[in-house]
């Protein structure tokens, strides 16, 4: 008779879950901010078409362009910093922690940018 011993599993989000996770959020908050930008920054004829859909955006609060902005750059310069720490702190190749700074670095370009839209 042989014994074993078997170490406890704990719950734990495993890895390839986290990327996914993490990189939808910024997904998102890259498009939040940048539909924040077009309409705080664009859309002179006061429309916002996206695909086949168009919504009338003179009829939005200026102050909703700049919460788009601000809260899109929160979800993405978040997801993306707390990333790059991960990868940086597992030694995953420079590239992939590049290209997540430079995503956190965007996304504090839109808190500052809806800010500033704000006043």
């Amino acid at each position: 008779m042989t014994y074993t011993v078997h170490p406890r599993t704990a719950p734990k989000t495993s890895e390839h879950a986290w990327h996914v996770i993490t990189g939808v959020i910024a997904v998102l908050g890259v498009l939040a901010a940048g539909i924040g930008a077009f309409i705080g920054y664009g859309a002179s004829d006061g429309t916002l078409t996206l695909f086949s859909w168009t919504w009338n955006v003179a009829d939005l609060s200026d102050v909703f362009a700049s919460f788009l902005m601000i809260g899109g750059g929160v979800a993405a310069a978040y997801s993306m910093g707390v990333e790059a720490a991960r990868d940086r702190a597992t030694s995953n190749p420079i590239w992939l922690v590049s290209l997540e700074s430079i995503v956190m670095l965007a996304g504090v370009g839109a808190i500052v940018a809806g800010i500033v839209l704000l006043f």
